[in-house]
């Protein structure tokens, strides 16, 4: 039988009172409750002090105990803190509030659950007004996907522009290996740098595979005039591949650099978001595993790299671009992702 302290120790009183010894109390108490009894020691130190007076059955206060640190007003002036100035850190803190370092982390990171990061690279910083109309737009499609749930992702498609280097080396991470405990680390010679040899690739998908992959020759720059032609390629694209989708209406996820977003009414009758300032970031999931892939291997040409790229994307599993549409969904990503600009093109693309 299991019993609290407390409760062992108001039996150890009552007893006291009662008149019974200490060594029977411990006996007694032996027998009901068996390896879970206060020990010998325990029951004639309380039954002493009972015996002398005392009512109270917790512990008192120790000599030299730290005083309680993490309290409500504590926790509100940290918080406080770190509202007025996002970059502060656990030593200043510290010093302003007169508490360690180790009671500051712990308030920070599991009472507050802060955590620190970088702050991620964006083309520039949106005024209150872009916020505002970045807000009202990224709701309207969160809206709009409930009204129409999977049609509205099944004519979804997505594109991005990147570049691919001759060479790049390989990261840190890629090159681990396993090694016994008895075993000497592995070496590696230092890579060498990035190649300045590159080639640009522009690549457009939908949930079913790709529509488009287009490389920019060299010389030539993305103008509205070369976007244009990119949207023209993509059309012919989306007849031949996907009967059907044209008069149904495509909704298009691209991202919104200056010279591409020149003449876009000619192609869109509904635009959903126009501009810089209220694009937030498209998903680069699609790239991420394909560079990973490539690095360490050096191209001759510009042909390899083309080569190497629709390559991989041929051996890619039923269901892997479907999985990159799906993540615009508010299940996958935040709503305030699904745009870059999003335009509805109805037999004009």
């Amino acid at each position: 039988m299991e019993a609290g302290i407390e409760e062992q120790r108001s039996i150890v009183r009552f007893l006291t009172a009662e008149g019974v010894g200490g060594r029977v109390i411990h006996c007694l108490m032996s027998v009901v409750y068996g390896e879970h009894s206060m020990s010998r020691s325990r029951v004639l130190v309380w039954h002493k002090r009972f015996r002398e007076g005392r009512v109270p059955l917790q512990d008192d206060a120790r000599t030299g105990q730290a005083h309680r640190v993490i309290t409500p007003d504590v926790i509100a002036a940290l918080g406080g803190h770190i509202l007025a100035n996002r970059r502060i850190t656990v030593e200043e803190i510290s010093l302003l509030m007169g508490i360690s370092q180790c009671y500051v982390h712990a308030i920070v990171t599991k009472r507050l659950l802060y955590r620190k990061i970088c702050a991620q690279w964006v083309p520039h910083q949106l005024t209150e007004e872009q916020k505002t109309q970045r807000m009202a737009a990224s709701l309207g499609h969160l809206q709009r996907y409930h009204e129409e749930e999977c049609v509205f992702l099944s004519r979804a498609a997505t594109g991005n522009e990147t570049w691919f280097h001759h060479f790049q080396p390989e990261r840190k991470r890629q090159s681990q290996q396993w090694k016994h405990v008895n075993s000497p680390p592995p070496n590696k010679s230092k890579a060498g740098h990035t190649s300045s040899g590159k080639v640009m690739m522009t690549f457009f998908f939908d949930c079913k595979g790709p529509l488009l992959v287009e490389f920019l020759e060299h010389g030539a720059t993305i103008s509205a005039q070369r976007y244009e032609d990119t949207l023209q390629k993509l059309r012919r694209a989306i007849k031949s591949e996907r009967p059907g989708m044209l008069s149904n209406g495509i909704i298009l996820l691209h991202d919104n650099a200056r010279p591409n977003t020149a003449n876009c009414e000619q192609y869109a009758t509904d635009i959903w978001l126009g501009g810089a300032s209220t694009s937030p970031q498209q998903p680069r999931s699609l790239f991420g595993g394909l560079k990973r892939d490539i690095r360490g291997h050096l191209f001759a040409s510009d042909e390899d790299v083309c080569g190497c790229v629709k390559m991989w994307f041929r051996r890619q599993p039923t269901g892997f671009f479907k999985d990159r549409i799906d993540r615009l969904s508010p299940s996958g990503i935040n709503v305030l992702a699904v745009s870059e600009i999003i335009f509805e093109v109805r037999n004009v693309l």
